[in-house]
């Protein structure tokens, strides 16, 4: 019987911690470089998720007042932490998004002749024929205007992405702007 021997074998197979370390920094780094972008694609994505939604909130009021032959208020929630839009006394949250208060948040304001905005306008209403008027919902007795455009922007916290859905005109014409022209519509 032939007894047992150990043979010694080449060790150079494998990673030492230096290159393993080496590898972990060169990926840190790479992530750090991409975070940002990332983070900026997903707010566009959640920017352009309300601006979708709220479009079509306003255009689908806009036809049931017309359908019914009734008045319908939609009320703009700048202080909620969440984009909210209360529709005929219901409230309904924009972008599905209810897990990342905070992020988005919706302003609404009238634009005068002079390029000025009027935060203090957060209702509009749209009446049986569809034409709108707007008005402030936290001003008591406050008088309705029809003077137009009245503008609802969804921006970013801490971030220049925005967007914003516009009544254009007195025939209740909607449009969808970004950045400079939600400040000035007239432009």
């Amino acid at each position: 019987m032939k007894p047992f021997t150990f043979y010694k074998t080449d060790q150079t197979a494998g990673f030492t911690l230096i290159e393993v370390l080496v590898v972990v920094i060169i990926a840190g780094i790479l992530a750090g470089i991409a975070a940002p972008s990332w983070l900026a694609f997903l707010n566009r994505q959640r920017v352009n998720t309300v601006k979708t939604e709220l479009m079509q909130t306003l255009k689908n009021t806009q036809q049931d007042a017309i359908q019914r032959r009734l008045s319908r208020p939609i009320k703009v929630e700048s202080t909620a932490t969440v984009p909210t839009v209360v529709v005929n006394g219901v409230t309904q949250t924009l972008g599905g998004d209810a897990s990342n208060p905070g992020n988005l948040r919706l302003r609404s304001y009238f634009v005068n002749s002079g390029g000025t905005q009027d935060a203090t306008y957060d209702t509009i209403t749209f009446d049986y024929r569809g034409l709108p008027t707007i008005s402030k919902s936290n001003v008591a007795g406050s008088a309705s205007s029809t003077a137009l455009p009245f503008v609802i922007s969804i921006a970013v916290n801490n971030s220049n992405v925005k967007q914003c859905v516009i009544v254009a005109n007195l025939l209740g014409t909607l449009k969808t702007a970004s950045n400079a022209q939600c400040d000035n519509p007239t432009l």
